[in-house]
């Protein structure tokens, strides 16, 4: 017998399993000797996350669809729920691989500078 595909199979799904692997690994550049505070942060955040993609692998076939009401949005779908949680997260990648560059690279590119815009 197979494993049962997961109900909702969508690229958000994965992106949401692989989040905390990919802010351990940006995470560690930001290592400099001293201890990192976030580090038991976020350890937890990798806890609760696999929690969770556990728990949305365990909706029904058809969940995707099913819809609820936003206060502000009016009707969204689970499926465009999760594709929100992907998108936002990673944002907040870039937003991390952004300070890492204006910080460490930016200063130190002399006159390639006048080529870019940083926003950190």
């Amino acid at each position: 017998m197979s494993a049962a595909a997961p109900a909702i199979s969508l690229p958000a799904l994965e992106v949401l399993e692989r989040t905390p692997g990919i802010l351990r690994g940006l995470l560690a550049l930001f290592r400099s000797g001293a201890p990192i505070k976030g580090a038991a942060e976020l350890e937890k955040f990798e806890r609760e996350r696999k929690q969770t993609v556990a728990w949305l692998r365990s909706f029904p076939s058809g969940a995707g669809e099913r819809a609820g009401r936003h206060e502000e949005l009016g009707t969204i779908t689970v499926a465009q729920l999760m594709n929100e949680f992907a998108f936002h997260d990673l944002g907040h990648i870039r937003q991390v691989a952004e300070l890492y560059r204006s910080r460490v690279f930016y200063p130190r590119m002399g006159p390639y500078q006048n080529y870019y815009k940083i926003n950190p």
